[in-house]
């Protein structure tokens, strides 16, 4: 809301301006409060909202905040997809692929598989041999 200063006007036209003025910032100010597009942590935020409020931000969506540079949305670009790839390790329905420093007999490189709701499973690069939680299932 604009500040209500003691000024001292030359003439009435000049205090009517100034005048004019703050009422028209206050209106301005009480429309850009209301906005719903305008993010207030009220304790009642949950993480959709906060979710969606970012990504109007990064999509440059008009609003009554100010517009975020490339580092910040790059940053949040970062820090959604680690948060999206803790949700799906937790929730096991992403698909994960990691290659194990452990080589095997035959001296090719591992690779597990899981995620998805699947059991994980082992494979080797090389001569093929299959590995799961109950053991060696092909050779």
């Amino acid at each position: 809301m604009p500040t209500v200063r003691r000024a001292t006007y030359s003439s009435q036209r000049e205090a009517d301006i100034a005048h004019q003025d703050r009422q028209r910032q206050a209106v301005l100010a009480r429309a850009d409060l209301a906005d719903p597009r305008r993010w207030r942590h009220n304790g009642r935020r949950d993480a959709v909202r906060a979710a969606l409020w970012l990504l109007a931000r990064v999509e440059y969506l008009p609003g009554p905040c100010r517009p975020i540079v490339e580092a910040q949305a790059h940053h949040i670009g970062i820090v959604a997809a680690g948060a999206a790839e803790r949700v799906e390790r937790a929730l096991d329905i992403g698909a994960q692929t990691r290659t194990l420093a452990q080589l095997c007999a035959c001296g090719g490189e591992i690779d597990m598989h899981g995620g998805e709701g699947r059991p994980p499973a082992a494979h080797c690069a090389r001569c093929g041999r299959i590995w799961t939680e109950g053991g060696l299932i092909a050779a």
